[in-house]
């Protein structure tokens, strides 16, 4: 698969039958911030939960070129952008990609099944560090976060925080 198609194939059904389904790529960046064994957690309005601040990665097009060509927003960028709404400033230092995956999962906001691609960044803060007091967060370590009885928190939040655990990244 081309990263520039953003479509993937998957047969559905019976394989001996004709047909096939194109599943949405929807790339994302996700700012991981940490301020020593706590992880930043935002209220998501249009998930009903608390997440990991995280933003889609624009489509940039290019006015000059044909057919309106253009280009995937850098995932670097796109993770300051998360990173930066939830802290409420600007941000200097260049975060690492602390890890990059893709799979398939069905949207629990629209049941729609999609392929995420996921880019994870992380932001470490000093352990005195307050976010903006106008935004809903709380900082919660990952016990906390994968913790089934604490809720609301998005599928995805705790998937995420369970992959970086089991590849001994948190």
């Amino acid at each position: 698969m081309s990263d520039k198609m953003g479509m993937f194939i998957v047969k559905t059904g019976d394989s001996s039958k004709p047909g096939s389904r194109l599943l949405k790529m929807v790339d994302l960046s996700v700012a991981l911030v940490r301020r020593g064994d706590e992880v930043l957690t935002c209220y998501n309005d249009k998930w009903g939960a608390f997440a990991l601040p995280m933003s889609k990665r624009r489509e940039i097009k290019d006015p000059n070129a044909r057919d309106d060509a253009g280009r995937l927003e850098d995932g670097t960028d796109a993770a300051f952008r998360a990173a930066a709404e939830w802290m409420g400033q600007t941000l200097v230092d260049t975060p690492p990609m602390i890890m990059d995956m893709a799979e398939f999962q069905q949207s629990d906001r629209d049941s729609v099944w999609k392929r995420y691609h996921l880019q994870v960044f992380e932001f470490r803060v000093e352990d005195d560090y307050e976010t903006h007091p106008a935004r809903v967060v709380e900082w919660l370590t990952p016990d906390e976060i994968l913790d089934e009885g604490r809720r609301p928190i998005s599928h995805t939040t705790r998937h995420v925080i369970n992959e970086l655990r089991s590849k001994s990244l948190l």
